[in-house]
């Protein structure tokens, strides 16, 4: 069987019927079935059982029908190859999910499991996170984009989108999902609704506020998103699109996109752009507001994070020396 097919049947039973010759999945249920990830899980499963399916017809092993100890056997390689712990662990939930919409027993047997946590044990799980875009570094980025260059619809764009990223505290997702529709301006500024996020793929929604800024115009989100709207002719549809040349505007921006922007953005204020990623919009936020003073309760009413814990890490660095507890003792 080819690799791509063995890579689209984690994204969701295409290649199903082929591989376990069962009584095939109704059409109807398909499409749901295929929704119950993330489009980026999707991807990332996808590569993931293609890996899989490398490795496994090297070896003359059949990657839908593991032995047992096959499946330890090809973590226990991974591990040998430097992947990292992490990527190891997604891994095993891409090959489990796939067996699992298949219908096929579960291969994660002992000793998959055991070998699993030796790895965890001995490479770590830790992620190094992207550097977080402080607020009073935004302000140098943004002051450092022309509002009169050769680039201008690039340029507007790009304002709108790290403002707006960065005071809702988006992840790039919910960020180019973002339609017209999903903003409603209002004296004090914007309610802006997120369709759906990483937390929340059932769909449920949630509207955050997103206020008309303090220090200037040229640095207001509410502002920033106004003047790019009314630049670009956008009353319908995508918020954000792609530019193509210098002024023509393009489909729906990828996600892919916001991190290069933003690296392209921060090198041209003259700061270093390699420690940041696009999740350093909202951590920036979460990291500045946590300095500002604000309370964990309203950061997660804009960061709508379901987890005290995870916020609190983004407190606890932003607080690691004011809040130290020795303070004053020696």
């Amino acid at each position: 069987m080819k690799t791509r097919a063995l890579g689209q049947s984690v994204g969701l039973v295409n290649a199903g019927n082929n591989i376990t010759n069962k009584i095939p999945i109704p059409e109807v249920a398909k499409e749901f079935i295929r929704a119950e990830k993330s489009d980026n899980t999707r991807r990332s499963y996808a590569s993931d059982v293609r890996i899989l399916a490398d490795w496994c017809r090297d070896r003359g092993y059949q990657p839908f029908r593991l032995a047992a100890g096959q499946l330890a056997e090809f973590l226990a390689s991974q591990a040998s190859s430097d992947v990292k712990a992490m990527t190891i662990v997604r891994r095993v939930a891409a090959v489990r999910h796939a067996y699992r919409v298949l219908e096929l027993p579960d291969p994660f047997d002992q000793a998959a499991r055991s070998t699993l946590a030796g790895i965890r044990n001995k490479l770590g799980t830790a992620v190094e996170p992207s550097a977080p875009l402080l607020a009073v570094d935004l302000l140098k980025i943004i002051d450092a984009i022309p509002y009169a260059g050769t680039n201008q619809a690039r340029d507007f764009r790009d304002r709108a989108l790290l403002l707006l990223g960065f005071a809702g505290a988006l992840r790039r997702s919910e960020l180019v999902a973002l339609d017209v529709d999903d903003l409603q301006f209002c004296p004090e500024g914007l309610r802006l609704t997120i369709r759906r996020s990483k937390t929340d793929q059932a769909g449920q929604s949630a509207v955050i506020a997103v206020p008309y800024g303090s220090k200037s115009p040229r640095t207001c989100p509410v502002v920033a998103v106004t003047r790019w709207l009314r630049f670009a002719h956008i009353i319908s549809g995508a918020v954000f699109l792609a530019v193509q040349g210098r002024q023509e505007l393009g489909e729906r921006l990828a996600g892919s996109a916001i991190g290069q922007i933003l690296k392209r953005r921060v090198e041209g204020a003259g700061l270093p752009a390699n420690t940041y990623s696009a999740h350093s919009l909202r951590s920036g936020f979460l990291t500045s507001s946590a300095e500002a003073g604000a309370s964990i309760w309203s950061m997660m009413d804009t960061s709508r994070h379901r987890s005290v814990e995870t916020l609190r890490s983004y407190v606890r660095s932003a607080k690691l020396f004011s809040d130290y507890a020795g303070k004053g003792l020696l």
